[in-house]
């Protein structure tokens, strides 16, 4: 897996969906470090419903573990983020919730490689499969968080990213880490 390479944040755009697999606090981070360049308030919500009467223009929003909340509303902003001049950021520590609809509508995928559930082959097959093989994305997974073929670095929590913006048939121009 040498090819892999480091993802580039900065790609991220306005109108865009990042959905990170792990929880607030350990996202929060990459959370910064997504925001860092991009110059614009970062608002967190709980309750999708509740975001949806109150959205302004431009900015990151961040939906923590939103639980409560209809998917319909969460489809729609999700659609609607270039409108309104949005970068959204979703994390969830159960990526399992969300319908086919919503993760077609993904931009790029996060999964903290501290992620803890025993659900890694339902993690390949809706948010991964991409890689050819779940033993791949297993040694895949398990590299990364060795910090093989990576720069080392202390305490840093590391991603495995899956860019579905790009149009390309090579693995490792969609695959990539966040260190």
């Amino acid at each position: 897996m040498e090819n892999i390479k480091q993802c580039d944040l900065s790609k991220i755009k306005i109108g865009e969906t990042v959905f990170i697999i792990g929880d607030k606090v350990s996202s929060q981070l990459l959370i910064d470090t997504l925001s860092h360049n991009k110059s614009l308030p970062i608002l967190t919500y709980y309750c999708i419903d509740e975001l949806m009467n109150t959205t302004g223009k431009n900015g990151i929003i961040v939906l923590n573990n939103c639980l409560t909340g209809t998917e319909y509303n969460l489809n729609k902003l999700i659609i609607n983020a270039k409108y309104y001049g949005l970068i959204i950021i979703i994390v969830s520590d159960n990526p399992f919730k969300f319908g086919q609809q919503f993760r077609n509508n993904i931009d790029y995928v996060f999964q903290n490689l501290n992620y803890t559930g025993d659900y890694f082959e339902k993690l390949y097959e809706r948010y991964f499969s991409v890689i050819p093989t779940f033993d791949t994305y297993l040694i895949l997974l398990n590299d990364l968080k060795h910090n093989r073929h990576v720069i080392p670095s202390v305490n840093v929590i590391k991603y495995l990213v899956s860019d579905n913006t790009i149009n390309s048939n090579d693995l490792f121009d969609i695959i990539s880490y966040v260190n």
